[in-house]
């Protein structure tokens, strides 16, 4: 199962889904590509605003402060986008908020 944990000023994906073989499994594509996604934009556009590590298997995206409103539109739809992953694909995806 992939879970995918926020808590304040991070983002941690850690795991993998299972749903299907490698190369076929449509949870994992999801996201993978939303993950990677997250990356790139905080290269290019964000200009490493959101600071990251990725292996595989894992993902940490982390921030110091508050994030500009371009960043925070960033992080907001991958989160909307991982939320649909999960209640696509709930027993391969998980999403937990703490606080």
């Amino acid at each position: 199962m992939t879970q995918v944990t926020v808590v304040k000023n991070s983002i941690m994906v850690l795991g993998h889904s299972g749903s299907g073989e490698p190369g076929h499994d449509l949870a994992c594509c999801a996201v993978s590509t939303l993950t990677q996604t997250l990356a790139a934009v905080s290269d290019e556009i964000l200009n490493g605003e959101i600071d990251y590590t990725l292996r595989p298997g894992y993902a940490y995206f982390r921030w110091d402060g508050q994030l500009s409103e371009t960043a925070q539109a960033l992080v907001t739809a991958f989160l909307i986008g991982i939320s649909g992953v999960a209640a696509a694909y709930p027993d391969y995806v998980c999403q937990a908020v703490e606080t």
